[in-house]
């Protein structure tokens, strides 16, 4: 889920939050798949809504470790996943 709106409580300040599509899509694969097989990729700073607290939820950071977070969380609730080869490092060359 990434801050492509904005929302809050009436009367108090507004803070960065998932589209509202989004936020039904979350319910329904807790619905078709159960709660134990959902995990949701938040950015950095976003509204989460308190009606799915009991979701695992895994923030996206510039470090990449959101990645092998995720690749627990798949392998403990034994999804299928695919590994992709990583890119080859590049070297900076001095000018």
């Amino acid at each position: 889920m990434t801050d492509d709106d904005v929302g809050g409580v009436k009367g108090q300040a507004l803070a960065p939050r998932a589209r509202q599509n989004v936020i039904l899509e979350l319910g329904y694969f807790l619905a078709h798949l159960g709660q134990p097989k959902v995990c949701a990729l938040i950015t950095a700073g976003l509204e989460t809504p308190s009606d799915f607290d009991g979701i695992v939820y895994i923030k996206m950071d510039d470090s990449g470790l959101w990645q092998k977070e995720l690749k627990r969380g798949l392998i403990a609730a034994k999804m299928p996943h695919v590994e992709y080869p990583r890119p080859p490092k590049t070297r900076s060359r001095p000018d």
